[in-house]
């Protein structure tokens, strides 16, 4: 609302779980470092009206007004535990900085997934459709700062 000095940065209209896995492994003079990592994360779609090209203004009090919006993936949280498998070579062991590496190739990776998925990038800009046509979005919820 006007005055409460929080912005809107992003408004989901979707949300949906995807697990993701990630494998990392190599091979110095025959012994073989791996480490795996399973991780579900709950993705969110919809409008994030903190980009570039977006304007954001108050039409009238309790009319938030978007200029050039496009519906998008917008970020992801992780849901439960992080599972790791890990092997060790015979004199190829497995260090911290694998493990970091390994890290974040799977955010990246869990980043990369949500972003082209197309089935939940339409159904977000349906349901965006849907808001602007009839106010309403079903589940659709603010995210704002602090």
């Amino acid at each position: 609302k006007p005055g409460q000095g929080r912005p809107v940065m992003m408004y989901v209209l979707w949300t949906q779980e995807q697990d993701v896995s990630y494998e990392y492994s190599t091979t110095w003079m025959g012994s073989t470092k791996k480490i795996q990592l399973f991780r579900t994360y709950k993705c969110f779609y919809g409008v994030d009206v903190s980009l570039e090209g977006v304007d954001v203004s108050w039409d009238s009090p309790g009319v938030l007004k978007l200029d050039n919006p496009n519906v998008a993936y917008i970020t992801m949280e992780p849901v439960g535990e992080l599972k790791i498998m890990e092997e060790n070579g015979i004199w190829n062991r497995l260090q911290t900085k694998d493990r970091e590496v390994a890290h974040n190739d799977l955010l990246r990776t869990a980043r990369r997934i949500a972003a082209n998925d197309t089935n939940a990038l339409l159904i977000a800009k349906l349901r965006f459709q849907e808001l602007i046509r009839t106010g309403k979005s079903g589940d659709d919820k603010l995210i704002t700062t602090d």
